[in-house]
């Protein structure tokens, strides 16, 4: 066996043994999440706030939960969802 193969058998074994979803989330190109208790496939691994544009939900009132964790406005660009993920979105309604 050549030394390059070996060293990409040897990266490859590593990439996916290794709890890094996030890389690994990244080449896949559909991706598996509960949003609201519905399964939803995703086209491609995404964050947090591009879910949100892709659904056109305005982030003003909205607070999101990934996997039982609250997730603050400002992490939202760079939380990225992985295969798996449980998302709750919450809109505020405001009424009288």
């Amino acid at each position: 066996m050549t030394t390059t193969r070996l060293y990409w058998l040897t990266w490859l074994a590593k990439s996916l043994i290794e709890p890094k979803k996030q890389a690994l989330a990244l080449y896949n190109f559909r991706m598996n999440i509960v949003l609201n208790g519905e399964p939803k496939t995703l086209e491609a691994a995404v964050t947090l706030q591009q879910l949100l544009d892709q659904l056109q939900i305005p982030t003003g009132r909205v607070a999101c939960e990934v996997n039982l964790k609250i997730i603050k406005r400002a992490f939202y660009p760079g939380t990225l969802l992985q295969e798996g993920d449980t998302v709750e979105i919450i809109q505020a309604i405001g009424g009288g």
